[in-house]
């Protein structure tokens, strides 16, 4: 088993479930994923083709390709990059699936907060309006009155 892989395989995978190991039993050291948000923002998705050609000995699929680099996620998550004896990288993209869970969450909590602030603005906005039509209709009381007067100190001349 060269750098710990007991499997390697250098084609496709079809089974109907995969499962990992994640018994809290198993682990030690646990703690929350910290800026989750920011890792994703970090990590670029991409679209591309595999190199076939040069490397016709790995079986690489022909068709178009999404996924990520594995050197760009290895600077973000180290935790999900392996490489193996050649110096060839791999992306363990099951373990990617916790980081999105967290963004998630921080992503509702941003928009939660951003919810408050709008209620609270929608409030602040309907005081506001109901205290320009009280304002608007005081003025409007005002020029009526002024009128009047300028009226009566009209007449009296």
């Amino acid at each position: 088993t060269a750098n710990g892989i007991r499997l390697d395989v250098n084609g496709d995978i079809l089974a109907i479930q995969v499962h990992s190991s994640s018994d809290e039993r198993f682990k030690k050291n646990i703690t929350p994923v910290q800026s989750a948000l920011d890792k994703v923002m970090s990590i670029e998705g991409v679209m591309y083709d595999f190199r076939i050609d040069e490397f016709a000995d790995r079986n690489f699929p022909k068709t178009r390709q999404l996924g990520f680099i594995a050197q760009n996620v290895e600077a973000v998550l180290p935790e999900v990059v392996r490489t193996n004896g050649d110096g060839y990288k791999a992306v363990d993209y099951s373990k990617i699936t916790a980081l999105l869970n967290e963004a998630v969450k921080e992503q509702q909590a941003q928009i939660k907060a951003q919810k408050q602030i709008i209620e609270a603005q929608e409030k602040m906005l309907s005081s506001l309006t109901k205290d320009f039509s009280g304002l608007s209709s005081q003025v409007a009381n005002l020029k009526n009155q002024l009128k009047g007067l300028s009226n009566q100190t009209m007449s009296e001349d």
